[in-house]
């Protein structure tokens, strides 16, 4: 057992003595133990350190008193290493010969107007792949037995990165069904389209425009006015087939908020039941809207 000792402390001074020719400057004569071990250990400190751990950065040690040698990119990144070493028990003294060369470091990115990059960020920014929020539209249907409408409805973006992506539309409608082209409103209808397609989107930095066409299938009710009186009475409306073309502009205020403007025209004819006390008679409504809205979504993820 005692033999094993004495060999392992024979080993431990060794390595450290091994550890410390390595981290030594050139110049310098024998150290002894205790430096060796804090060489290793300030060694130890800079390599830990995320924005000096790839720097090739000396470490000699004599009399507890440190010089750093080698190349950074910075003078922060000098001054860093100093403070680093200086922290490291047992350090009397810290001299520093490093030589700051920006050219050899990484390149540096432009700085402009583009907002955080779409990964996972660590500073908590959002890693904006997806953004809900609320829009208010107007619309103006073509056809005179519907009034103009202002509807509020939810409004969604997805990952905003250039070229072709997939995109949603929600594009409510509530309008008022009258009784000829300038008669009374005589039911409440309303049209909740959920649709999905592609979009094709361009631009730099906060600003971000794209052109897009969706299509699926429009979920409708009504409500007749019961107080209205007419000849023939509007009581159901079926579900439809809808799509829209469409152009919109994006421009991020924020790295959570942006704010959207949207222009577009909804297609769909969703049929109708008239009642009267001769006839019920189901047709065709023509629902095709003008559509203008203006909207804003926070990225939540």
């Amino acid at each position: 057992m005692r033999n094993s000792a004495v060999l392992s402390r024979y080993l431990t001074v060794l390595l450290l003595a091994v550890v410390a020719t390595g981290c030594a400057t050139r110049g310098r004569g024998p150290i002894t133990t205790d430096d060796a071990q804090i060489a290793v250990r300030v060694k130890t400190a800079l390599v830990n350190e995320v924005t000096l751990g790839v720097r090739p950065i000396d470490v000699g040690v004599q009399g507890r008193v440190v010089t750093l040698g080698g190349t950074v990119a910075s003078v922060a990144e000098a001054e860093r290493a100093i403070e680093v070493a200086r922290a490291v028990p047992g350090v009397r003294r810290v001299e520093s010969m490093l030589v700051v060369d920006e050219a050899g470091a990484p390149p540096r990115v432009r700085a402009t107007s583009t907002l955080p990059a779409l990964a996972p960020r660590p500073d908590g920014r959002p890693a904006r792949i997806l953004a809900v929020g609320a829009s208010m539209t107007q619309g103006h249907p073509r056809s005179n037995l519907l009034t103009r409408t202002r509807t509020f409805g939810p409004l969604f973006r997805f990952r905003p990165s250039a070229g072709l992506n997939p995109t949603v539309g929600f594009t409510w409608l509530d309008t008022q069904l009258r009784e000829g082209e300038s008669g009374a409103a005589l039911a409440a209808l309303r049209l909740r389209p959920v649709m999905g397609g592609l979009e094709y989107r361009v631009g730099e930095g906060r600003v971000t425009a794209a052109a897009s066409i969706v299509a699926g299938y429009a979920f409708n009710s009504l409500s007749p006015d019961t107080t209205q009186a007419g000849a023939g009475r509007a009581i159901a409306v079926s579900n439809s087939f809808a799509w829209r073309p469409g152009a919109s502009v994006w421009f991020d205020v924020s790295p959570r908020v942006s704010l959207n403007l949207f222009g577009g025209y909804l297609l769909t004819r969703p049929e109708l039941t008239f009642a009267s006390d001769l006839s019920v008679v189901t047709r065709q409504v023509t629902a095709h809207t003008v559509i203008i809205s203006a909207g804003v979504a926070y990225w939540i993820l």
